[in-house]
């Protein structure tokens, strides 16, 4: 259960990130703005309308937003799959399994903590 959790988390925040870079640039390049090493400037007189540069410039573009896509979700699935936490004071941290916390005692990942939800709440 945790992992399709993960899974989904990632998949949600990669397709936000890469759809967001597809149309983003694509409304950029179709609105004329062109990127060079000294800044970004407008072109003026551009053939064709809007539209039709954003048509053909989205179907150019695709494959770059699905390349991010891809990117993303495994950069996000490997963040939250290296997720440890340290079961005695319930402290997290990442990149860290093995290593010994401040309470004394150790981090785990928290994909193999079984949580278990109190009757009572701690006060």
């Amino acid at each position: 259960m945790w992992n399709r959790a993960a899974e989904r988390d990632a998949r949600l925040s990669a397709l936000v990130f890469g759809g967001g870079v597809w149309i983003g640039i694509s409304i950029l390049l179709a609105g004329g703005w062109v990127a060079s090493a000294q800044g970004m400037a407008s072109q003026k007189f551009l053939p064709d309308g809007f539209w039709l540069r954003m048509f053909f410039l989205s179907i150019a573009g695709f494959p770059f937003a699905v390349w991010m896509f891809r990117r993303e979700k495994r950069k996000h699935l490997e963040r939250a799959l290296a997720m440890t936490i340290c079961p005695a004071c319930d402290t997290a941290g990442e990149y860290n399994e093995g290593s010994s916390c401040n309470c004394g005692g150790a981090f785990v990942l928290q994909s193999t903590v079984r949580w278990i939800e109190d009757e009572k709440p701690r006060s």
